[in-house]
């Protein structure tokens, strides 16, 4: 979807991660219709949301989602002064520590990893690793973008297993998170924000250079990474089946 945002449905649930419909941007023309956002709200069994910038989180989908009855799992200081915080689900933010969140009112029940992520140094960003009933494992890091997170960003891979990981375009050296996560399959999300001007958006085409090892702002010179690459632009999907993914690959 627009910006970060990912929609993941497996057989059993069906997650959303920083759905916004772009409107509280300033960007109208570009933003998801109200009826629309309700259809996918609708179909969402769970909202994960990274952090607290506007082109990650907002707060009337994330209230719809709980006057659903569908969690909201996010980091402690979002929406912190407002009547929604105490309705948020706050998981801890424990590198490697599995933890259950029920959804669909108790009758299925998600493995969830919350990451200490920052954006910067300061910003606390939950990078989350999503297990489904199914036993797939979604990883999706928001904005991090935080040096010193590579202490458990080196072994995630060690301690989990991860199908798809969803990393913003320019995180800090993505080619060592594709190494520490060590996922069967990498979609970027970020490239081409319509509410950033031009010269500061991140561009489809520089996403392919930093897997190659290009130097530029997110990747590292003459180093890249192997990992299988998805690059979507928004409104698209992709179909995602272990066992075939693992056959084409070999």
């Amino acid at each position: 979807m627009y910006n970060h945002g990912f929609l993941i449905r497996a057989k059993s649930v069906t997650i959303g991660f920083d759905l916004i419909s772009g409107k509280t941007l300033g960007i109208e023309e570009f933003s998801i219709a109200d009826d629309d956002m309700r259809r996918l709200i609708n179909q969402c069994d769970v909202l994960f949301v990274s952090h607290y910038h506007g082109d990650h989180a907002e707060e009337w989908i994330a209230q719809s989602f709980i006057d659903l009855g569908k969690p909201v799992a996010a980091p402690p200081g979002l929406w912190k002064d407002k009547t929604i915080y105490a309705q948020i689900t706050h998981l801890r933010r424990e590198a490697h520590t599995k933890q259950i969140l029920p959804v669909q009112g108790g009758k299925q029940k998600l493995e969830v990893v919350v990451y200490p992520g920052h954006q910067g140094e300061s910003i606390e960003n939950n990078v989350v690793l999503v297990f489904t009933p199914e036993s797939l494992s979604f990883s999706q890091m928001g904005d991090q973008s935080n040096i010193e997170d590579f202490k458990w960003i080196d072994e995630v891979g060690n301690n989990h297993v991860v199908d798809v990981l969803m990393p913003n375009c320019w995180t800090t050296d993505i080619a060592r998170v594709a190494k520490g996560f060590n996922p069967a399959l990498i979609i970027t999300g970020h490239e081409n924000e319509m509410a950033h001007t031009i010269d500061h958006r991140e561009p489809y085409w520089l996403t392919y250079q930093r897997r190659e090892g290009s130097d530029r702002f997110g990747g590292s010179s003459g180093i890249g990474y192997d990992t299988p690459l998805i690059l979507m632009t928004w409104g698209e999907s992709y179909y995602y089946k272990r066992e075939s993914f693992q056959s084409f690959l070999k």
